[in-house]
C-alpha cells in the first residue's frame, strides 16, 4: 500500500480500524503547516508547538466522533483555531519573535537585511489583525483554504469569510502604509 497517496479520511479509517501508522503519517504530513499557522497566530514559538501537541491529542481523542462524510483537514485546522483563539483570550498580548523571519532566495546582505526588515513590517502588520480577520487571513494566504473550507473552521458562511479577507487586507494594507 503507497500510504502518501491515501487520502486524510481514509487514514482516519484505517486509525480507528486499529491502524496505529496512519495517525502518525497525519501528524507528519501536517505538523509543519500547522506549525506555521499557529506561530503567526499567537507569535511564540513555544506557544505555537504547544498548540500543536494539543491540537493532535484533542483530534486523537476525537476521531471516534470524525463525521467521515466531511473533509478531515478544516475539520483539523477548526480544532488548531479553537484552541489558539482561547489561549488568545486567555494571554492578551504576544510578543513578536524576529529570528521568526527566515529570509530566502536573497544573494546579498544589504538584500538580506532589507527583505528581512518588509517581512517584520509584514508580520508586524498581520499581529495588529483581530483574532477574527487574522484567521481567515491566514487559512486563505498561509494554508491556501478556500472560502468554502474557512467558512466551516470559523463558522460562517462563505460571503463572510471573504468580507473578513477583503476587511484584514484593507487593514494590512494600511499599515504598511504607515510603516513606509
Amino acid at each position: 500500500m503507497d500510504w502518501e497517496k491515501c487520502s486524510d479520511e481514509r487514514l482516519v479509517a484505517y486509525y480507528l480500524s486499529g491502524n496505529k501508522v496512519a495517525f502518525s503519517l497525519i501528524v507528519s504530513r501536517y505538523q509543519k503547516s500547522l506549525y506555521g499557522y499557529l506561530y503567526r497566530f499567537v507569535y511564540d514559538r513555544h506557544i505555537a508547538e504547544d498548540l500543536v501537541q494539543e491540537t493532535f491529542v484533542k483530534v486523537l481523542v476525537s476521531l471516534p466522533r470524525f463525521n467521515d462524510q466531511r473533509r478531515f483537514r478544516p475539520w483539523l485546522f477548526k480544532i488548531a483555531t479553537n484552541l489558539a483563539l482561547n489561549k488568545v483570550r486567555r494571554r492578551k498580548k504576544y510578543r513578536y519573535d524576529l529570528n521568526a523571519c527566515e529570509v530566502s532566495d536573497v544573494k546579498t546582505p544589504l538584500g538580506n537585511l532589507l527583505e528581512k526588515e518588509k517581512m517584520e513590517h509584514v508580520e508586524q502588520a498581520i499581529c495588529k489583525l483581530s483574532a477574527k480577520h487574522r484567521v481567515v487571513f491566514l487559512l486563505r494566504v498561509q494554508q491556501q483554504f478556500s472560502y468554502k473550507e474557512i467558512s466551516l473552521v470559523v463558522k460562517c458562511n462563505e460571503q463572510t469569510a471573504r468580507s473578513r479577507m477583503f476587511y484584514a487586507v484593507e487593514k494590512l494594507r494600511e499599515f504598511l502604509e504607515e510603516k513606509s
